[in-house]
């Protein structure tokens, strides 16, 4: 049993290069064991789990830190922000609202647009050209960290 002990702090650690999930319940790492040809009981994986202080899955999901949460999705995460730039025009200053993203992990910067007066209809354009399958900035994406500017709207 140390042995199958050891496979399952080893499974369970971030370091080790098998995929990781702090949301992997019992039956998950039961099935992933089986994968390794090795039989272990649920019970007997909730035991070990305790005994290495780890709460089962929907309790690790509750206390998750940014951090981990960062470290587990880095590879697909991006972040979005508006900005205004003042420029001088005609009849005096205009500011235009910039929307920029940025890949997190290559620290790639995509300027998905630029408009005076953004609307509900520009920002779903700019949605479909960012999330295009083609060469949408956002076609890998699967967490899009954002803040609580009035200029997102509902849709």
């Amino acid at each position: 049993m140390a042995s199958s002990a050891a496979i399952l702090r080893r499974l369970h650690s971030p370091k080790c290069g098998a995929p990781h999930s702090p949301a992997w319940g019992y039956t998950k790492i039961r099935d992933a064991l089986r994968g390794l040809k090795i039989e272990i009981a649920r019970s007997t994986i909730a035991n070990l789990l305790a005994e290495a202080g780890l709460e089962p899955a929907p309790e690790r999901n509750k206390k998750r830190t940014w951090k981990q949460f960062v470290r587990s999705h880095w590879e697909t995460l991006h972040a979005c922000e508006f900005f205004a730039v003042e420029t001088l025009g005609l009849f005096g200053t205009v500011r235009h609202r910039v929307f920029l993203v940025i890949e997190l992990k290559s620290r790639a910067v995509h300027v998905a647009g630029i408009r005076v007066n953004p609307d509900g209809a520009w920002m779903m354009q700019v949605a479909r050209n960012l999330l295009n399958p083609i060469d949408g900035f956002l076609q890998n994406a699967t967490h899009l960290i954002h803040e609580r500017d009035p200029l997102y709207t509902k849709a």
